[in-house]
């Protein structure tokens, strides 16, 4: 009974601390090309944008970013977003709250953060609009 009990808080648990950061990530400042991020309920969808269109010699659109969009599950453990992707790799995101905004730093974001302690203005961001 109390293993039962254990396993249900855990599962109520990791689902609340998932749902608390479901939502769409862009860059924190006006950008013409960067990454979007959308976490639902365990799972992601990372794209690339640019406002820019590149056309090869014959006028047809080249896609800038031909390994996008990528997909698959997530998990948070001590403050770290861990993407496995659908080809098993792993990308990590380190979360921060900051004045009531859920930031997502990358290796190299979290770095300066550690040095300065300052964010820098283009780290991922959860839209103001999609915060519940």
């Amino acid at each position: 009974m109390r293993a039962q009990i254990t396993v249900c808080l855990l599962t109520v648990t990791l689902l609340t601390g998932c749902k608390a950061i479901d939502g769409t990530y862009y860059p924190g400042c006006t950008a013409f090309e960067g990454d979007k991020l959308v976490l639902s309920a365990g799972d992601f969808v990372w794209d690339r944008f640019t406002d820019q269109v590149s056309v090869d010699a014959d006028g047809n659109v080249v896609d800038p970013f031909p390994d996008y969009p990528r997909m698959g599950s997530y998990e948070i453990s001590d403050q770290v977003l861990r993407l496995t992707l659908q080809d098993d790799s792993v990308q990590t995101f380190h979360i921060h709250k900051h004045e009531n905004v859920t930031m997502l730093l990358n290796a190299a974001d979290q770095a300066a953060w550690e040095t300065s302690g300052q964010y820098g203005g283009c780290v991922l961001t959860l839209r103001p609009e999609e915060v519940s």
